[in-house]
């Protein structure tokens, strides 16, 4: 996220509360329907590097259309809700999403006792991010991981739930306020420290013995034709005097 708009979106999600569908006048589907309508309109029509601010009144479900719209664009795109943002740039969509209708911009907090125990004493927060898997996008949420921290670096780890293990992503700073912008890729479960973790030590391989080498005893095979025994010689008759004939 630029600079600039850092202090912007923190008094912007200082002064947006959620406002009641009733409001309106309509149902919260209308509502959701109206809000996306509104901005795929803004953004087929804005020119590059404009920013355009979105009070989403509540709705996380974030049309496809949008982001075709947005796919390619110098165009920033600030999706503000009660207690946080997401930020989308055209120039970081990847590809054009196909089979789906939206992506959910929800943020979950707490629930994984597993991942808290591998982040110890040092997490802030535990985020939960749908759906899970790689976005088409790279999206920048903005979070309030509390004004105490204000001018600290924080450490964002993916949870990679079949290793059992943490992964790091981008470290970020502390603004004033306790907001700090989190770059994601994909959705998933994260934990935020305020420390940086040890890296996990990767087990030495355990050395597999060499098999000692098999001993091969080879057997000739048996002459297909028995060789003729050796005959004895003829006796010589017995001439007496101790002689021999």
């Amino acid at each position: 996220m630029r600079k600039k708009w850092a202090f912007l979106l923190a008094m912007a999600l200082l002064a947006i509360t959620a406002i009641p569908s009733a409001v309106y006048g309509t149902s919260i589907n209308e509502t959701s329907e109206q809000v996306w309508t509104e901005t795929l309109n803004r953004v087929k029509n804005a020119e590059p590097e404009d920013v355009i601010l979105v009070d989403t009144k509540g709705s996380t479900t974030l049309s496809t259309s949008v982001i075709y719209a947005l796919w390619g664009k110098n165009v920033d795109l600030e999706l503000v809700f009660k207690d946080y943002s997401w930020s989308l740039y055209g120039n970081d969509i990847e590809y054009a999403p196909r089979g789906r209708t939206y992506y959910e911009l929800r943020v979950e907090t707490g629930g994984d006792e597993a991942l808290l125990a591998l982040a110890g004493d040092s997490a802030i927060v535990q985020l939960t991010l749908p759906p899970y898997g790689p976005y088409p996008y790279k999206a920048e949420l903005i979070w309030n991981v509390g004004w105490e921290l204000g001018g600290k670096t924080v450490y964002p780890y993916f949870y990679n739930e079949r290793e059992g293990v943490l992964e790091p992503c981008t470290e970020t700073e502390v603004n004033s306020y306790g907001y700090a912008a989190f770059v994601f890729e994909k959705g998933g479960k994260y934990v935020v420290t305020s420390e940086k973790l040890p890296e996990a030590e990767t087990p030495e391989p355990t050395a597999v013995p060499t098999p000692e080498a098999e001993i091969t005893v080879e057997f000739s095979p048996p002459p297909e034709t028995a060789p003729s025994p050796t005959p004895w010689p003829e006796p010589v008759p017995y001439k007496p005097g101790g002689q021999r004939m």
